[in-house]
């Protein structure tokens, strides 16, 4: 049986996501396609990744790996922050608040994803979904050109993030204009 997936955007909903991948990955299922968006991309490349190296308990494994290792601490939780940030963020935009742009998922993807080998033997077709700021139009990027700044590109908030400069061009989050894409 052929699969293809679209997995949409949404923190929550990419780890909720995780969940039925995890169960899809126990059946023996393995997905022949999927689009993805923010992070259902990430879902998407953990999961071709995890099946490039290892298989399907490679995939269930990256998967695990990525989410968890999204997990805050439990001391910075207290703090609530989602209360404050969403305070200072209406009076300042990510240029001002981060000026060097530090984003700990580039960090955690650059760890768990080989780029280069996933371009060359992905044993799954990606379209990794991002809007291109200047006109709001949808970008889909393929397993054979994925990078970091691809997938940084498909999860970027405006709010939180500078856009992220593929090419010369600007990209910021897929779910602005494809949440997930259906239709090539």
């Amino acid at each position: 049986m052929k699969l293809t997936l679209a997995l949409q955007g949404g923190g929550a909903h990419g780890a909720f996501t995780w969940g039925v991948l995890d169960k899809l990955l126990e059946a023996g299922l393995q997905p022949e396609a999927i689009s993805g968006t923010s992070a259902g991309a990430m879902n998407a490349v953990m999961l071709a990744e995890g099946w490039r190296v290892g298989g399907v308990d490679g995939a269930r494994d990256l998967l695990q790996q990525f989410w968890l290792g999204l997990a805050l601490p439990d001391s910075f939780a207290a703090q609530k922050p989602v209360d404050w940030w969403r305070k200072l963020t209406k009076h300042l935009s990510p240029y001002d608040l981060n000026p060097f742009d530090y984003n700990p998922l580039k960090e955690l993807l650059e760890k768990l994803i080989d780029f280069e080998a996933l371009r060359v033997s992905s044993p799954i077709h990606l379209y990794i979904a991002a809007t291109q700021v200047d006109t709001g139009s949808l970008r889909l990027f393929r397993e054979t050109e994925l990078g970091v700044e691809h997938m940084l590109a498909s999860a970027c908030l405006p709010t939180l993030h500078k856009a992220v400069e593929i090419e010369g061009k600007h990209y910021w989050d897929g779910g602005f204009s494809g949440n997930p894409v259906l239709r090539l």
